[in-house]
């Protein structure tokens, strides 16, 4: 209830600053060119979604009032859920809170690889950019900012992995941190978790780069194939919250 009574008042003032104040502060035709149609996209009850934060299911990304505050609503909604995960750790011992976790992880997984293949996405968000010279353009604008916004890019399903990892990382730390406390042998416990430390940089390194050079190739001039798209969208996110936790821990 805090976290909604904080961020909602602000947001309110936000929304009715850019959708009533915003037309009255200036005017002439390129003010009217940019302002207009993000006022419009406010009218009739369009207005509503960003405050129940639901902005990012309805109504689409290009007919959304303050599009951009998808990601708002992506965190509000994860943080609706997170007690379902948190609760158990208060109850049960060390690692049974990790397995819901771990299930709802690959759980997610799912849908972004099913709609990537379903709909065709494009991993490369500038993948028309490489195309312009090859006719593809209306079909690669289409493939990078239509669809792949619509069902992939905003949807929560598609952005709750490194969350959930992030719960699970926290929980992680907070036990070690508890070993610590609790340890007759600290300086044994501490050799191991530097021996782990040492595995997982690596490892870490290796995850992230991958994921950051995942589209090297796309990006110049290779059209990646629908499994390569779905491998991409589907993992690189899950990855990438992998990676960075191994380098928190």
């Amino acid at each position: 209830i805090h976290r909604v009574l904080r961020i909602t008042p602000t947001l309110f003032i936000v929304l009715v600053s850019i959708w009533q104040l915003l037309p009255l502060i200036a005017d002439g035709p390129m003010w009217r060119q940019a302002v207009d149609p993000q006022v419009a996209l406010c009218d009739g009850i369009n207005w509503i979604f960003p405050l129940l934060y639901l902005n990012n299911y309805y109504p689409n990304f290009n007919e959304s009032c303050m599009g951009w505050t998808w990601y708002l609503a992506n965190d509000m909604q994860f943080f609706f859920i997170s007690p379902v995960f948190i609760f158990p750790a208060f109850f049960l011992p060390f690692p049974f809170p990790l397995i819901p976790l771990g299930i709802s992880v690959i759980i997610f997984l799912i849908p972004s690889l099913v709609i990537s293949v379903v709909y065709s996405l494009h991993a490369n968000f500038f993948f028309p950019l490489n195309h312009l010279a090859d006719g593809l353009y209306e079909v690669a604008v289409n493939m990078t900012h239509g669809d792949l916004n619509d069902y992939y890019y905003i949807k929560s399903y598609c952005r709750i992995n490194p969350y959930l990892i992030g719960m699970a990382l926290g929980y992680v730390v907070y036990k070690v941190s508890e070993w610590k406390r609790e340890s007759g042998d600290k300086r044994s416990l501490q050799l191991r978790l530097s021996l782990l430390d040492a595995i997982l940089w690596p490892v870490s390194f290796s995850i992230c780069f991958g994921v950051v050079y995942g589209l090297y190739s796309s990006s110049n001039g290779h059209i990646m194939s629908v499994l390569e798209n779905a491998i991409y969208l589907g993992l690189s996110r899950t990855l990438w919250g992998l990676g960075l936790s191994f380098f928190i821990f």
